[in-house]
């Protein structure tokens, strides 16, 4: 991977895990099968893989952005890049607990798991609309 692509999968692999949430605010459970505790796992599963894959992407972009540690908490751009990792973390906790709270639940009370999954999803959702705000200010604010 080239110097000039890592923003470019970063962005792209934001997208596809962003992207993944759509749909989770379905108001009715009313003809609950098997299919929504599929799609739930499926959504869960995609997440996961597309969190760790930001992850590195991230991570590998902010090491050619950041010249030395102390700029993590030193400049505006470090501080607005703990501000959006922050965002990142709960988002991730948000994920995790959906996972492991409701999932399991789907198969014997579909209605309350499905609505406190979609609850969890949609506050999920607004906390990566606040990562893109981040992700939109740290591209117009100059790296250390």
């Amino acid at each position: 991977m080239g110097s000039g692509r890592t923003p470019v999968v970063h962005f792209d692999l934001v997208g596809c895990g962003a992207g993944g949430r759509h749909g989770t605010g379905r108001r009715s459970t009313a003809g609950y099968d098997a299919q929504w505790q599929t799609w739930c796992l499926r959504l869960s599963r995609l997440a996961t893989l597309a969190l760790s894959l930001i992850l590195v992407s991230g991570a590998l972009l902010a090491s050619r952005m950041i010249v030395s540690p102390l700029a993590i908490s030193q400049t505006t751009y470090g501080q607005l890049l703990l501000g959006k990792l922050s965002l990142v973390a709960l988002a991730a906790a948000l994920g995790a607990y959906n996972r492991w709270r409701f999932l399991p639940q789907i198969g014997a009370l579909p209605h309350m798991a499905l609505t406190g999954f979609a609850r969890v999803a949609r506050v999920e959702a607004l906390v990566l609309i606040g990562v893109h705000i981040m992700a939109v200010i740290l591209s117009h604010t100059m790296p250390s």
